[in-house]
């Protein structure tokens, strides 16, 4: 059900903001959908016990000093397309250093788990 409310809400408001503010209407369209993840959350907090707090504390942490590096970096060599992918690149290194610095055990944990899995 969800699905179908997030596909048609998503046509719906695409097609009315692309007509108000254009392209951008798109991406404004995204984020107002995106504002209902705490009904996911609450339809799956009455199946399944868990810290919603817990699990996403880390990786939001990661992503914020990822955020603030590029921040400061990004203006100095962005230039182009080709500096531009480096840009991501060096976002993509620094969130892995930094989630394996937060979270090395846990990872280390689940990748045990998916390889115990997948044998």
């Amino acid at each position: 059900r969800l699905m179908i409310f997030w596909t048609i809400s998503t046509w719906l408001l695409t097609l009315a903001l692309i007509q108000v503010y254009g392209f951008i209407g798109v991406a404004m369209a995204s984020a107002i959908i995106s504002t209902s993840v705490g009904i996911v959350v609450y339809l799956i907090r009455k199946q399944v016990a868990f810290d919603i707090w817990r699990a996403t504390l880390k990786p939001f942490i990661a992503g914020l000093i990822m955020g603030i590096v590029l921040y400061f970096t990004t203006p100095l060599f962005v230039k182009d397309i080709p500096t531009l992918i480096l840009a991501i690149v060096e976002g993509g290194f620094v969130y892995a250093a930094a989630i394996l610095l937060i979270a090395r055990e846990k990872i280390i944990a689940e990748v045990k788990a998916i390889l115990g899995h997948l044998r």
